[in-house]
């Protein structure tokens, strides 16, 4: 997917890619998907469509050398967005 996303010629063609790659990863078998650890309550919680497709773009752009004003906004510090729910997922081990 690198080479493709480095040759898209806008945004919308870049979260697309991104879109794919996150939904590959929703639809595999076992079933993935995109986690962080709350280091406050030590629980994992699943971060959602939006913020997947955000850190997949991150990392895209990260591999290709892009660099991040392209319209593209991240979240900094990793804060997910408000809208988000809290899913539990697991304990932290």
């Amino acid at each position: 997917h690198k080479g493709a996303f480095a040759k898209a010629f806008d945004e919308y063609h870049r979260r697309k890619i991104a879109c794919s790659i996150v939904d590959a990863v929703a639809t595999s078998v076992p079933q993935g998907r995109f986690i962080s650890l709350d280091v406050h309550s030590g629980l994992w919680y699943d971060l959602g469509y939006a913020r997947a497709v955000g850190i997949t773009l991150e990392a895209l752009m990260d591999e290709t050398g892009m660099t991040r004003n392209h319209g593209m906004v991240a979240h900094p510090c990793g804060v997910r967005p408000a809208n988000v729910p809290r899913t539990l997922v697991s304990r932290a081990a």
